[in-house]
């Protein structure tokens, strides 16, 4: 009785997660597909990031605000080199920075064109979050991670596992301080209630394989 309990809060988990994260969308990156063979997904986001020490990376969808300034006030994507382009500023250099360190830089640059200038930088879509899952998963390829997302999630997140899977071998592989590192995943103990701390949180650049 205790393990039926289990598998049915485990069963609503994973509908959460779907529900949660929404549905992989249908819009592909038809030169990844066809180098790799791997379509790229993207959950419903949970929302623009309004936090200071958000690091921002490339591809990371950004909202820059200028009080009073209409025409300095847009939305933009930081480029793959880490870049992104201002009226009067040219190009800076965002990748790497928190937003709250982009928005100094942004307001000390306006202030020999703009007396006292009022910046705000919103992440409108954390685009550089990503994390991968490939092998016998019903959707595999990289989706974007717009909220805290742990394995079980991200494997709902990708349709669960092909018919042959090894859901009792699925490894995270992630890099820490420079080290590879692989954590196991035993789907079939996690539904029986044995070491529930697996189900860790997934890190931006994991990859996950379902062998």
């Amino acid at each position: 009785m205790k393990q039926l309990i289990l598998s049915l809060l485990v069963s609503i988990c994973l509908a959460s997660a779907v529900y949660s994260q929404g549905t992989p969308s249908n819009t592909t990156n038809t030169a990844n597909t066809a180098n790799t063979g791997i379509s790229s997904y993207q959950g419903v986001a949970a929302g623009p990031i309004d936090d200071n020490n958000y690091v921002i990376g490339p591809e990371d969808l950004l909202t820059i605000f200028v009080w009073k300034e209409p025409d300095l006030t847009q939305t933009i994507a930081v480029r793959p080199d880490g870049k992104i382009t201002l009226p009067l500023l040219n190009d800076l250099v965002a990748s790497g920075l928190t937003t709250l360190e982009l928005k100094e830089k942004i307001s000390s640059g306006l202030k020999q064109f703009i007396t006292e200038p009022t910046v705000t930088v919103i992440v409108q879509s954390a685009r550089s979050q990503k994390a991968s899952i490939m092998g016998e998963i019903a959707r595999p390829g990289t989706y974007f991670i717009n909220g805290p997302t742990n394995v079980l999630q991200l494997i709902s997140l990708a349709g669960g596992f092909k018919d042959f899977a090894a859901s009792d071998k699925v490894s995270v592989i992630r890099n820490e301080n420079g080290k590879t590192v692989k954590l196991k995943f035993n789907y079939r103990d996690f539904v029986k209630g044995k070491n529930l701390d697996q189900n860790i949180q997934i890190k931006p650049g994991d990859i996950i394989v379902v062998p």
